[in-house]
């Protein structure tokens, strides 16, 4: 319960009862009365007893108004700035416009996939919507924990056909370091050699990389995401061992303090700029286009091939969920080759194309089997 004043001066007491929100106006203008107004609701709810109904003031709000409650209340202390700016995107382009005028608590699954269907058929891709359903969801959970409504409408996300990672062989990524040049050429190999998000890389500084002692690392704190400083994707930090390339670049760039990474003016780069200088450099080298991710991709392949383990890979990578990692999975077929030899008998060896001592034999079977099972 809470005691609320108006604009006109009244007084009412705002409640949550039985997953309903509920509004009582106070009879007059003094905080006394409310607040004993207050005690007389509470005891009519204990004894279950009925409330006029013209006491009630029952004000569910419209979507619009509660998303922009939900933002400024919950997004904005919760998420990084970027993911705040990108839910009020997702809002105000796609959400509001459909939903906006529908008062909360009837908002219903059919009008969910009308939503669905309408953005599908404007051609925005089932990846791009289920991340506008994602929001959605979030929303009307927490319309849900606060008691402002009383059930959530199923969503139902579309199935998203999974693409095949692209990712670098080291004669294309030698290639295209070759047809690269300077701070281009560093950032590539640095982001082929330890999975950085370009964010990442760009964020990068120098308080953050240890070059001394036996084991020479980078501190992966920080995330730069539509001109934002913040923390990683995560939300944690990571740690990421040097190999002897990336050391001497580091060495090389070394200043005090700043960016490693920055323009002229020691400031972070701009993701369009750089994304536009790669796929000149592909081009340059005769290479397919790629984008800054296909070096994340080119890290952790290049590992899962190398044998890896997954979990291991997980914490190179920064990723909150093991599923993610294992999209590399496939990558690791000798592994897979290796695991089930263990099961092997020290008497069932392969000798050429043909077993030693075969477990089964197709011919036994038969003469043991006159009748074979249809």
């Amino acid at each position: 319960m809470a005691i609320r004043k108006r604009k006109n001066g009244r007084y009412f007491i705002d409640i949550t009862f039985n997953r309903k929100r509920l509004r009582f106006v106070s009879p007059d203008n003094k905080i006394t009365s409310a607040k004993a107004y207050e005690d007389v609701i509470k005891r009519k709810l204990a004894l279950g007893e009925p409330i006029k109904e013209q006491e009630i003031i029952n004000e569910m709000p419209p979507f619009k108004k509660f998303a922009l409650e939900w933002l400024e209340s919950y997004s904005k202390a919760k998420n990084r700035l970027s993911e705040y700016k990108n839910k009020l995107s997702v809002l105000n382009v796609h959400l509001i416009p459909w939903f906006g005028n529908i008062q909360l608590d009837k908002i219903s699954t059919r009008d969910i996939d009308n939503f669905i269907s309408a953005k599908i058929n404007s051609g925005l891709s089932p990846k791009t919507v289920n991340n506008h359903l994602i929001v959605l969801s979030r929303l009307l959970h927490i319309a849900y924990e606060w008691e402002a409504i009383g059930k959530i409408p199923k969503i139902k996300k579309l199935k998203v056909t999974s693409k095949k990672i692209d990712f670098l062989e080291e004669d294309e990524l030698q290639l295209l370091l070759t047809n690269s040049e300077g701070l281009l050429k560093d950032m590539i190999m640095v982001a082929a050699r330890t999975g950085l998000r370009f964010g990442e890389l760009i964020a990068l500084k120098y308080e953050n990389i240890n070059l001394s002692g036996l084991e020479p690392s980078i501190s992966v704190i920080a995330s730069i995401s539509r001109g934002i400083e913040g923390p990683t994707k995560s939300g944690k930090a990571r740690y990421i061992p040097l190999i002897n390339e990336v050391q001497q670049i580091l060495i090389n760039r070394y200043k005090p303090t700043g960016y490693v990474f920055a323009d002229e003016n020691g400031k972070f780069l701009a993701h369009t700029t750089y994304l536009s200088q790669i796929k000149k450099a592909c081009l340059k080298a005769g290479l397919r286009k790629i984008g800054w991710h296909t070096l994340r991709h080119t890290f952790a392949s290049h590992l899962a091939m190398n044998n890896i383990d997954p979990y291991s890979l997980q914490k190179l990578m920064g990723h909150n969920s093991i599923n993610t990692t294992m999209i590399y999975a496939h990558l690791s077929h000798s592994t897979l080759i290796d695991s089930i030899k263990l099961l092997e008998k020290p008497e069932n060896v392969i000798l050429g194309t043909k077993w030693a001592q075969p477990i089964f034999s197709i011919e036994k079977s038969l003469a043991n089997n006159k009748k074979m099972p249809v």
